[in-house]
């Protein structure tokens, strides 16, 4: 079967959100299906919360984080409005429970707790129905105006009543109703479920919880005996029903009633020849506290310094990276020639002086024409326009970083079946500015129909840009001949600075859609050598100040002949064991230019450790003991956005190390204009 999940990634101190996540959990009833929340933050607050609108599972992401190891990375759409695309580091910790070296977070503690209600009420909890109208009324010194608090009617009987304090500061809750009424206090960032009536035949007593303050750690049997494990922020209370029990505190059971007061409250009662020992404890106490009564430890980082790299360190400058597998074809992606993770190198030439544009790039390109580096790009399968300066031969590094895990339309390179390195290379003949000369009318409903209207019936424009209009949002078509050059075998329209959304017609049929991120558009298949053809733009604006951009129409000859090098990154631990001299920091590599750094550690301390390198205008690729560890960008004009975790730390296991001969080699590429390495630390975990 296949049902409906969501991922819920709110504001977790939303005041409103149980609104919004109870009309979802309503809709799903009406349906017969469970809320089930697939994807969500793993914000204890949040799955509190969610939970108490009904949800039936929760999937918290990334409770326990990672590393990257190797090339398996993923780039995703988590970037700016303006660059969406991000890469995923190598440390992938998104403020996960546990790090990447097993270290809890403090969020574990509330975790556990949680844990433990969960883990109690069980089949009652699970199969709860949440209500917003419940009979009991919830006063609080932190509510907000609107808010509403739910609670879960239990299966077996019974309520859990849930009052989260979307605020920073503590305050009292009151709650009323059914001849209940209590008061609690609820800390800030804090969504307490109060019991209410709940019957205690789940744990084969007779009576029931009539309610309590403090929240269920856990209840758990031991043979013939239950514990009940309460905890609260403040002194809490909680009131049971034991009809024929017995206390050894006779005190605190009066008619089989029995109400427990105060943090480290305790006390032993007998029904039924059972035992039922119930505690109220302190929060960090109780979520400490083992089933066996031992304490769990929590292995919470502790403060580390970091320790520079003093021994042996090698350096090969000037690397060629030119040296895996070749073939002689035509440019096409790295996944057309069965490489899914590392590196392509494309050689091609043209014309000396002239420039190239490159289709389908990703995601990393480091560009060089002749002897002069012409910079590094990050690139989600956008058209990439290089100018060539005196030499024709062109070669170019392409890194696969990783394939999207989600599928976003707004770039070619977000897509979920997104290849990787360049799809397509030409080289510019002519760069043509048609921005001028343009004819200009509006549409309404259909473009091309309105593209049947003579051209008596447009208005003439000096610039796309010019047209003048009240109408908000404004629908412009635009239409002007062009003339395809006689030697070109590929064109290529590139409106520079384009933010409508816009539609592009050639001889009156449409060809495709330029984005405001990519706004490239290769109409070649609808042009003819030395034939005329109209082009038209449809263009959706906000208003008449939003630029269609600057209109250029590139007359192109596609590069067919090209020798393409790849490396996969199985072959990479290998291609770093090259000949190296000695070197000190700092290491200044030329912009562009590829070097390996290694580094000899018998002589640190072994055992789990994270390095930092620290530099700028570069990017490298770590190898520990023959297997990749981490890709690491350090800060520089050309950084991508990075997300997951530390973008600057990488991770060698402990148990990587071995007895002698433990080598860290860095693969060094110069990514910016002024590339620096000024040293490195070492900190042990």
């Amino acid at each position: 079967n296949v049902d409906v999940a969501f991922n819920f990634y709110p504001d977790s101190r939303d005041p409103y959100l149980e609104h919004i996540c109870y009309i979802t959990y309503k809709r799903m009833k009406e349906i017969g299906k469970p809320l089930l929340v697939t994807e969500t933050n793993r914000d204890t607050f949040l799955l509190r919360r969610e939970l108490a609108c009904g949800t039936k599972l929760l999937g918290p992401y990334n409770q326990v984080a990672g590393t990257n190891f190797g090339f398996t990375n993923s780039v995703n759409n988590w970037g700016k409005r303006e660059t969406p695309l991000s890469f995923i580091t190598s440390d992938y910790n998104f403020r996960s429970l546990i790090s990447p070296a097993g270290e809890y977070d403090a969020e574990a503690l509330e975790s556990r707790l949680f844990g433990g209600l969960l883990a109690s009420l069980g089949v009652t909890l699970a199969a709860a129905e949440a209500q917003m109208e419940h009979g009991f009324a919830v006063t609080a010194e932190f509510t907000v105006p609107g808010q509403k608090f739910p609670a879960l009617a239990l299966k077996d009987g019974g309520w859990l009543l849930c009052t989260p304090n979307t605020t920073d500061t503590a305050g009292k809750a009151s709650i009323k109703g059914n001849d209940i009424n209590f008061e609690s206090k609820v800390g800030g960032g804090r969504a307490p479920f109060f019991p209410i009536m709940v019957p205690l035949r789940r744990w084969g007593l007779e009576g029931r919880l009539e309610w309590a303050s403090a929240e269920i750690a856990h209840v758990h049997a031991v043979q013939e005996d239950v514990h009940f494990l309460f905890y609260s922020e403040g002194e809490g209370q909680v009131c049971f029903h034991f009809p024929g029990a017995e206390a050894l505190e006779e005190e605190l059971l009066q008619d089989g009633v029995l109400l427990l007061s105060g943090s480290g409250a305790t006390c032993t009662v007998k029904q039924n020849n059972r035992n039922i020992y119930i505690s109220v404890l302190e929060r960090e106490k109780a979520a400490r506290l083992e089933a066996d009564g031992s304490e769990w430890k929590l292995a919470v980082p502790t403060e580390r310094k970091e320790t520079p790299f003093c021994g042996k360190m090698e350096m090969c400058n000037n690397f060629d990276m030119w040296m895996g597998t070749r073939k002689d074809t035509c440019v096409a992606s790295l996944e057309t020639h069965g490489l899914w993770r590392g590196y392509g190198l494309y050689a091609f030439c043209t014309q000396p002086g002239n420039a190239i544009l490159l289709k389908g790039a990703a995601d990393i390109l480091c560009v060089h024409n002749g002897d002069a580096f012409m910079g590094t790009r990050i690139s989600a399968g956008q058209w990439q326009f290089f100018r060539g300066v005196s030499s024709g031969e062109w070669s170019i590094r392409t890194e696969i970083w990783g394939h999207s895990n989600f599928d976003d339309s707004r770039l070619d390179g977000m897509r979920l079946k997104s290849s990787k390195g360049i799809s397509a290379a030409y080289e510019v003949l002519q760069d043509e500015d048609i921005s001028g000369g343009w004819a200009f009318d509006y549409w309404e409903e259909d473009a091309a129909e309105a593209l049947k209207k003579s051209l008596n019936g447009f208005e003439p424009m000096l610039t796309l840009n010019s047209w003048n209009t009240t109408r908000m949002p404004a629908k412009c078509l635009y239409r002007k001949t062009v003339a395809p050059g006689v030697d070109s075998n590929g064109w290529i329209l590139w409106f520079d600075g384009n933010k409508a959304l816009a539609k592009v017609y050639v001889n009156g049929k449409a060809v495709g859609d330029i984005k405001p991120l990519d706004p490239y558009l290769d109409i070649s298949s609808c042009l003819v050598p030395g034939r005329t053809a109209e082009i038209a733009v449809a263009a959706i604006k906000k208003d008449w100040n939003e630029p269609v951009g600057t209109a250029r129409l590139m007359h192109c000859r596609q590069i067919t002949d090209c020798r393409l090098f790849l490396v996969s990154d199985t072959q990479i631990p290998e291609m770093l064991k090259a000949t190296a001299k000695p070197a000190v920091f700092p290491v200044k590599p030329q912009p562009g230019e590829v070097m390996i750094l290694a580094f000899d550690l018998d002589t640190c301390k072994q055992g789990c450790t994270y390095v930092h390198v620290a530099g700028k205008d570069l990017k490298y690729t770590a190898v520990f003991n023959d297997r990749v560890v981490g890709r690491i960008f350090l800060d520089g004009e050309n950084k991508p956005w990075m997300i997951g975790g530390d973008p600057y730390r990488c991770y060698l296991p402990g148990p990587w190390f071995v007895e002698k001969g433990n080598i860290l080699s860095l693969l060094i590429e110069a990514t910016g204009m002024e590339p620096i390495i000024e040293g490195m630390t070492l900190e042990y975990i």
